[in-house]
């Protein structure tokens, strides 16, 4: 189903006035207490409140994004709060907080820094540059620009600060300056679109018997029957997850995009849809991986985390690569692994800086859409197990000395779930392998033939050597799984070998596909939803 736009109500919440004359840093504001109002179609209902504080600013000058943080409470702030309450579960009240500013401003709103947080100054939005927030033409107003969305299908009542300063960059000039602009919530309601694993288990091409003989040439999304009764398929055969498999499938997908209202291969990464997987509360969701290896200069040469330093970087050849835990005292433990520390800090940062961790190079958009994912640690044996075994990621016999595959070595974590954010890890051995078609898939992971070099993993951007893979190795308890560009998966020591890694992760259930194919031309665009 589309979205139908029924009623749209825009109202002016807040006015804000700031003049700067001469040497002396001055803001007025005045607040409208703005009439509440409510919105209702077909039982829906969304009520504004206006706040009345004012902001009296005790450091009337410019400042840093530091020091503002620092001292919000002397630079004030004004409330609202947005109400709302839906009793139609397969509709969302949706609605955008935008700023609108004043045609006849002589500041340079680039030198305007907006904060939004909720009532207990939680962060909602990083400090922002005024002047960069994508720009939307909203009825009766050409220059509006949102600062924030929700979309909401049960009653609601969300709660809100606004800080404004002016950034330290700016230089006073010798003419007066002014600068306004309305804080405004456009409101209007949506048909709650279908979840994206929905969505695309219509795209289901094939059962897995089919597979072999079928995909030499394309591929598609695969129905993989397993253990366990989540859901039938077709012919009645038990059905527990879905998975892209053969040598060229539509799952492109836009990713951590820097204009979430009109992603682009400009303005995203591409990732790719690995399959659809069910958590422990049977909730499904879409896992990706992206599309390139990370690059060289993405790492740090070596992160701290936990008191302990970690080499990151490989400083043995130029390539793209990173060490999986390359510190003192070293085991094959993701949960303490120094990649996994790194991936998963910076949920904070949005510097794309390599010391602050990977999170820093996502954006706001793109952390909200992570899923916080029980990860599987189990051994691989590669020499004897095949992907029909791959429940032995989920192993949970501990073992000592020499290990089989299902087992977990003694002294490492048999899961691991990531942090509040959610959470980033490396693609499983069975990942890798399911990608190709099922001709492949009675051969051990340390085989290979053509349909496993065929496979669409094994041809994405830059794999074109080593890369490394979550699940520990049974042989050893200092080596990790990696796979190479025939598509044999073996150990490597994960102290003094270093190969190529690209991040996956899980999308919140709450995800909907809003645009795209899947294909190269047009991958899909995928924001959340309730």
């Amino acid at each position: 189903m589309n979205n139908k736009k029924r009623n749209v109500l825009i109202v002016s919440i807040i006015a804000l006035l700031i003049t700067l004359i001469g040497s002396t840093y001055a803001f007025f504001l005045y607040s409208k207490s703005a009439k509440a109002f409510t919105l209702t179609s077909n039982n829906i209902s969304a009520e504004f409140v206006s706040g009345d504080n004012t902001i009296n600013l005790t450091y009337a000058y410019p400042i840093s994004d530091n020091f503002a943080k620092t001292n919000l409470n002397k630079l004030g702030y004004i409330d609202f709060t947005v109400k709302g309450n839906n009793s139609t579960p397969k509709e969302l009240v949706t609605y955008e907080i935008y700023l609108e500013e004043d045609s006849r401003n002589t500041l340079d709103s680039s030198f305007i820094k907006v904060y939004l947080t909720d009532d207990n100054n939680e962060e909602i939005k990083a400090p922002t540059v005024y002047n960069s927030l994508s720009k939307t033409t909203y009825p009766n107003s050409s220059n509006g620009k949102v600062i924030y969305s929700q979309s909401k299908s049960n009653t609601f009542e969300d709660k809100y600060r606004i800080y404004v300063w002016i950034d330290e960059s700016y230089t006073q000039n010798t003419t007066n300056q002014t600068f306004s602009f309305k804080v405004n919530l456009y409101a209007y309601n949506d048909v709650e679109k279908p979840s994206a694993t929905d969505t695309l288990k219509e795209k289901v091409v094939t059962n897995v018997t089919n597979t072999c003989t079928s995909f030499k040439t394309k591929g598609g999304l695969v129905a993989i029957n397993t253990e366990g009764t989540l859901y039938q398929g077709n012919d009645g055969e038990e059905i527990r997850e879905y998975r892209y498999v053969g040598p060229d499938v539509d799952n492109y997908i836009y990713f951590n995009c820097e204009d979430n209202k009109e992603p682009s291969a400009s303005t995203c990464e591409i990732w790719r849809i690995l399959g659809i997987f069910k958590d422990e509360e049977g909730q499904e969701h879409i896992k990706i991986v992206r599309n390139n290896v990370l690059s060289r200069d993405m790492y740090p040469v070596t992160f701290e985390a936990n008191g302990t330093t970690y080499k990151i970087q490989s400083t043995n050849s130029s390539g793209d690569y990173v060490y999986w835990n390359n510190k003192t005292g070293y085991n094959n433990d993701w949960a303490t692994a120094g990649l996994q520390y790194w991936l998963n800090a910076g949920s904070d940062k949005d510097t794309k800086e390599p010391s602050d961790g990977y999170m820093s190079y996502l954006s706001q958009n793109a952390k909200s859409m992570i899923e916080n994912t029980t990860y599987y640690l189990g051994n691989f044996n590669y020499q004897k197990d095949t992907i029909t075994n791959y429940t032995y990621e989920r192993g949970d016999t501990t073992c000592s000395g020499s290990c089989s595959g299902g087992e977990i070595r003694e002294g490492n974590q048999a899961t691991w779930n990531g942090n509040e954010i959610g959470n980033i890890a490396l693609m499983y051995p069975s990942d890798v392998r399911y990608a190709s078609n099922s001709c492949s898939w009675t051969l051990n992971l340390n085989s290979s033939n053509s349909n496993v070099k065929a496979s669409w993993l094994q041809k994405t951007a830059n794999h074109n050597d080593y890369e490394w893979l979550l699940s520990p190795s049974s042989d050893h308890s200092q080596r990790a799984a990696h796979w190479d560009s025939d598509g044999l998966v073996s150990g490597n020591g994960v102290n003094g070998s270093s190969n190529g890694a690209r991040p996956v992760l899980n999308l919140k259930s709450q995800a909907r596909i809003e645009a795209g194919e899947g294909n190269v031309l047009s991958p899909f665009v995928v924001k959340l939803g309730n």
